[in-house]
């Protein structure tokens, strides 16, 4: 499956080489994972609004501790307000876009694929793993 993924504009890719750039530590792109769990938050919340409420509990949590690794380790000064703003901004502009007519595709490809994953204490171990690193958050590898 090919999870399309718009990058968004803020402070840590406003410089191309931080996107460009490429994690080599195996614990994964910080930046793409916390698009990633934004994203199926936020078809969680357009498209299927009080369902699947133990994901997007688990997608809050990965944003949240996520937004402090970026906050601590990126190369510009950020803080976790400016992160959360962002990540308040992207949740806006997705419900604006995604649309009734596009729900059921989004629900397929985002929250049904994610909900088959075994999530709960898991999948936090899982993202603990990958911020246990300290490093630059950059975008690549990507899904």
């Amino acid at each position: 499956m090919r999870l399309a993924i718009a990058c968004i504009g803020f402070v840590l890719t406003a410089t191309p080489a931080v996107a460009q750039e490429i994690d080599t530590t195996g614990k994964g792109a910080v930046l793409c994972a916390w698009q990633i769990f934004q994203t199926v938050r936020n078809v969680i919340d357009a498209c299927a609004p009080g369902e699947f409420q133990a994901l997007r509990s688990d997608m809050s949590w990965a944003i949240d501790a996520t937004n402090d690794f970026i906050a601590a380790n990126s190369p510009q000064p950020v803080t976790k307000a400016e992160l959360e703003a962002v990540v308040a901004r992207d949740a806006e502009r997705d419900r604006a876009r995604f649309t009734s007519a596009s729900c059921p595709t989004l629900r397929e490809q985002w929250i049904e694929s994610w909900s088959s994953v075994t999530m709960g204490e898991p999948f936090r171990r899982g993202v603990a793993d990958m911020l246990s690193v300290p490093r630059k958050p950059v975008m690549n590898p990507c899904v």
